[in-house]
């Protein structure tokens, strides 16, 4: 490890410093025990923003919201109307590929979407 990526791991205080690029180029076994605590609480801060996202843009994804049609629909629920528009005769499994759901779980937001829509 080189003189001035132990200076980068003493200097990182805020999560706005982080150059995952310059991170990713550390080897963790040449620090000494003091360099990896101090990296462990910065990467530790980072991920707190990264798992903070995650829930968030969870919520988001699921969370009702009228697109523009006077219906609120989830984001995933958009996108499938989206999917079906811009690809007739496209399948419920095909759906589930895409968006990483089972059929199952697909079906039953298509069955949702159908009844609101008669």
């Amino acid at each position: 490890m080189t003189k001035t990526d132990r200076d980068y791991i003493r200097q990182l205080e805020k999560i706005e410093q982080i150059d995952i690029n310059r991170l990713e180029k550390i080897n963790i076994d040449e620090l000494e025990e003091d360099e990896l605590k101090k990296l462990y609480v910065v990467l530790d801060k980072f991920n707190e923003y990264v798992y903070d996202f995650v829930i968030n843009y969870y919520k988001y994804i699921y969370k009702s919201k009228d697109y523009g049609t006077n219906m609120n629909l989830s984001m995933l629920e958009a996108h499938l109307i989206t999917d079906i528009a811009d690809n007739p005769g496209i399948t419920a499994n095909i759906l589930a590929k895409k968006w990483d759901k089972t059929p199952a779980f697909i079906s039953q937001r298509l069955t949702s979407l159908e009844k609101m829509m008669i």
